[in-house]
């Protein structure tokens, strides 16, 4: 999941004790407001990097 991807990735530098607590949380439950669909980011999607514009959050 790409945005579980991308708060791991935040916390791992900003929260190293949170990141460490969620390390069990493999794929965490969606709200049932969402539903969850495979597939590639869409165009409409915000995925780039913040000041490297064209590059994908890793």
């Amino acid at each position: 999941m790409f945005e579980w991807g991308h708060l791991r990735a935040k916390l791992r530098l900003r929260s190293p004790a949170i990141f460490a607590s969620l390390q069990h949380i493999t794929e965490p439950a969606s709200h049932p407001l969402f539903e969850i669909v495979p597939g590639a980011v869409r165009d409409w999607e915000k995925h780039e990097q913040p000041g490297k514009r064209g590059q994908p959050f890793e």
